[in-house]
Parts: structure tokens; C-alpha cells; sequence
């Protein structure tokens, strides 16, 4: 049982997304190209607040509590960029069976701070090392990262399709939200 109070929640995310296609049909082909590139902000303005943590409900009843967490954030924003090329056909190789195939290539540079406090990452968690602040990028950027596709569409008749496919995928929204959610509380 918990029973908290203060500003809890704050979160702006604003999203830039660029995106540029081309498309060409060649036969029973069809080859689609593109550029796209993402920039994403996610804001937390300020937050303070306290947790009441009675063990049992005669405590709460009585008023009493048997611990207290006193917690304070400061306002925290963070940018993350992305890019990325991509190659795709779609091949209609029967009159019933369609395969579509592609490939494309991410770059996710590690988040930046979007205001002049710098983003620190804590070393010593995974290893023997001991626990330290270090200011080095999250993660460096990785230029290999290939995400390949496939699917296929098959239809029954005139009325049923069956489709599936899969891919490979780097989301930046998840990253994002686990860097903000890394960094965004100091209990004291």
C-alpha cells in the first residue's frame, strides 16, 4: 500500500520525421528507394513529490506511517537523431504468391543533452568495477546496423489473403524512453 503526492508526471516528446520516397515498377517488380531521418525530443519539466508507505491499513488509519520516500527531479531533456536508407521489391511472382524483400541501414547516434546540463552514464553496474559517474556517450554509434525484411502474401481467392513476414528493427521511441527513464530520479 503507498500513498504519494506531488507533480508526477510532465512529459513532452516532440517528434521531426523527414521522409523521402521513389518508387519503380519493372515488370513483375516493383523497387522502392528512400531516405529517412528522425530527430526526437523528450522533455520532463521539474518534479518533486513524496511517497507514504504504511505496512498495514490500521497505520494509515491512525495516521502513522513506518517509511517515507522524499523524491525531486530536475527538468530533464534529451535529443535523439536517426537516419536511415532503405531498398525494397515487391515481386509478384505468381498471379496468387507476392514476395516483398528489402533492406535498410540505421544510424542511431547516442542521445544528447538538448540543454547545458551534460548526460552522465553510470559505469561499475555489469562488472567488478566500482560504481562511478562517467561523462562518455551512452553508446557510440554504430554504422553496421543492417535491417533486412521479408513477407509474403498468398492469396486463397477472391476474398482471402494470408500474409506474414518479418524484420529486423532499431526503435528509437524505446530507446529514448529508456535513456530518459535511466536518468530522471534523485531520491534523497
Amino acid at each position: 500500500m503507498e500513498v504519494r503526492d506531488g507533480s508526477r508526471y510532465s512529459q513532452v516528446q516532440r517528434q521531426i520525421n523527414l521522409l523521402d520516397t521513389f518508387s519503380w515498377s519493372v515488370g513483375a517488380h516493383q523497387l522502392k528507394f528512400g531516405i529517412d531521418y528522425r530527430r526526437i525530443n523528450t522533455s520532463e519539466g521539474e518534479q518533486t513529490g513524496y511517497g507514504l508507505f504504511p505496512s498495514a491499513f490500521t497505520e494509515l488509519r491512525a495516521g502513522t506511517v513506518s517509511s517515507i520516500l522524499l523524491s525531486a527531479r530536475d527538468p530533464f531533456s534529451v535529443t535523439v537523431n536517426n537516419s536511415s536508407l532503405f531498398a525494397q521489391d515487391t515481386w509478384k511472382t505468381t498471379k496468387s504468391l507476392m514476395l516483398t524483400y528489402g533492406l535498410r541501414w540505421e544510424i542511431n547516434t547516442g542521445p544528447v543533452s538538448a540543454t547545458d546540463k551534460p548526460l552522465y552514464a553510470l559505469q561499475g553496474i555489469f562488472d567488478s568495477n566500482p560504481l562511478a559517474l562517467a561523462t562518455r556517450p551512452l553508446w557510440h554509434t554504430k554504422l553496421n546496423d543492417l535491417a533486412p525484411r521479408i513477407g509474403a502474401a498468398y492469396q486463397l481467392d477472391a476474398r482471402t489473403v494470408v500474409r506474414g513476414g518479418v524484420h529486423c528493427t532499431f526503435w528509437v521511441s524505446v530507446l529514448t524512453l529508456q535513456v530518459r527513464n535511466a536518468f530522471r530520479s534523485v531520491v534523497f
